[in-house]
């Protein structure tokens, strides 16, 4: 059965944007957004002590063609008033992605303009929240603090589970007991949901959601490395994650 969702709604949901170069060029192909003028909201929250997935997050934004100046970082004192052609919220704790935005009162705002047809981009736990339920997530990735709701967005009418794969990118044999150990973690998420109430979305995949359609795309992790490590090295560092 497959998930309902407005027909308002434009969305992509990554496993790991910044991984995920070559297909940063879906916004503007599949979506009516002028990305040299689009302004995006950038949501930092599930992780925003890790600077170096931060930036490769903006650095694969400014390869998709957004303008570094149009990158603005969600805070505090972000005023409701400003206008955002993109919502990206990266990836990292789902519970303290959504405790953050409830704390600044922007959890029901970003659902709000989401249903209003702003184009969301959620990369892994911001793939996550935009399901209809986090609380799969918890055995995987616990949080210090009880939610008093482990609600969704609820844009998609069914759990997110991400990084469903058995095959990681750096594809080292010394992972691979890890790999499995994530791979089973997150068959338990998918049990926990039940059976026809989740969507998973591979490391090498990337959901696309518009005018009330889901469509797939799938690129070689071949591919997906090669440009992850052009890109790294621009920071003077490899990703192995």
């Amino acid at each position: 059965m497959k998930p309902k969702f407005s027909k308002t709604v434009n969305a992509m949901l990554y496993s790991s944007f910044a991984r995920m170069l070559p297909s940063v060029n879906q916004i503007s192909k599949h979506y009516n957004i002028d990305t040299q003028n689009a302004k995006v909201l950038f949501v930092p929250f599930a992780d925003e002590e890790n600077k170096y997935y931060i930036a490769l997050c903006k650095q694969a934004l400014c390869l998709a063609g957004i303008q570094k100046s149009n990158i603005n970082t969600l805070s505090s004192h972000t005023h409701k008033n400003g206008k955002f052609d993109i919502i990206f919220v990266s990836g990292g704790n789902v519970c303290r992605l959504k405790d953050k935005l409830e704390q600044i009162d922007w959890f029901e705002e970003i659902k709000s303009r989401v249903i209003s047809g702003t184009l969301y981009i959620g990369d892994s736990a911001g793939a996550v929240l935009l399901g209809k339920t986090i609380e799969h997530t918890l055995e995987y990735e616990p949080y210090s603090k009880e939610l008093s709701s482990y609600d969704g967005l609820s844009i998609i009418d069914k759990g997110v589970v991400v990084h469903f794969s058995k095959v990681r990118f750096s594809g080292e044999k010394k992972r691979v007991i890890k790999v499995k150990d994530c791979y089973l973690a997150h068959v338990r998420q998918t049990k926990f949901l039940g059976k026809n109430n989740f969507i998973t979305v591979k490391n090498n995949q990337a959901i696309l959601l518009k005018n009330g359609k889901l469509k797939n795309i799938f690129f070689s992790y071949g591919k997906i490395k090669k440009s992850v490590l052009a890109e790294s090295s621009k920071y003077h560092k490899k990703d192995t994650k």
